[in-house]
């Protein structure tokens, strides 16, 4: 058994809420969802563009069909062994499809760098042997293929955007999975920011306004009943947000820049 998902295909619908919104939502869907075990914890993303930015620029278009890489990281600890995620982020249709894989922070760069999938997990191996023999899995090879792909097809990928968020994500309870025929995640990002890794100079810019919460339900199908009335109740409306995106706008726009305390 894996330690870790490595495939998704879903429904990712976000949510701008406001305060009073966030916790009226919080409040509602106690005793369908509880927080997982890892409560409110920070996320690093680093987005991989182009030198010119293609990558963004082509997905600001809103075409129909749309693909990412990006590497992730959970908690601020970083050292060579951290776990790393590498993630290919694709959207066709409206439906999202992820595919990644796990590895060490010191092989996940120097695979992204040209190094050779294998000889990289082999070199700069993780510290958990059991997520260590998952690096080689014929799922993770394969994946590894698809990422190697990825990269040749643009050319050149650099680190273009850190993306730094809290996030508290809520699993269904046993009573919430009975009245559910899908499985739903529901996910709050709050303290967004950004750091723009082309330019050595850059401070963080907040990406929402104070107090302004994202909120993004994830969904194998259709909501639950109670699940829209929760929504219906605050009148909470899907609104279109890409982290990476907001950030490229404020990058043309002067964005309010901060430090990361």
């Amino acid at each position: 058994m894996q330690t870790f998902e490595s495939n998704f295909k879903r429904k990712e619908v976000k949510y701008r809420l406001t305060a009073d919104q966030y916790v009226r939502i919080r409040a509602a869907l106690t005793g369908y969802m509880v927080p997982d075990k890892y409560g409110a914890s920070a996320i690093i993303s680093t987005y991989l563009d182009t030198p010119e930015r293609y990558l963004i620029i082509q997905s600001q278009e809103k075409p129909l069909y749309k693909e990412k890489l990006r590497i992730r990281r959970y908690g601020d600890a970083l050292d060579a062994t951290t776990p790393t995620f590498v993630e290919i982020k694709k959207k066709y249709k409206g439906i999202v499809y992820k595919r990644r894989i796990c590895m060490s922070a010191a092989a996940a760069q120097a695979f992204l760098r040209g190094m050779p999938y294998e000889r990289a997990v082999r070199l700069y191996p993780l510290a958990d042997p059991k997520a260590q023999a998952e690096t080689t899995s014929p799922v993770s090879l394969q994946i590894a293929r698809e990422i190697f792909a990825f990269c040749r097809r643009y050319g050149r990928l650099d680190p273009s955007m850190d993306i730094r968020v809290i996030r508290t994500a809520w699993k269904l309870t046993a009573e919430g999975a009975a009245e559910t025929p899908f499985d739903v995640r529901v996910t709050f990002d709050e303290n967004m920011r950004a750091l723009d890794r082309f330019d050595d100079r850059a401070l963080w810019m907040d990406l929402t306004a104070p107090g302004e919460v994202l909120m993004e339900i994830k969904c194998e199908g259709a909501y639950p009943r109670w699940l829209v009335d929760i929504l219906n109740a605050v009148d909470a409306r899907p609104s279109s947000f890409s982290k990476y995106g907001k950030a490229f706008e404020l990058l043309h726009k002067g964005g309010t820049q901060c430090s990361i305390a």
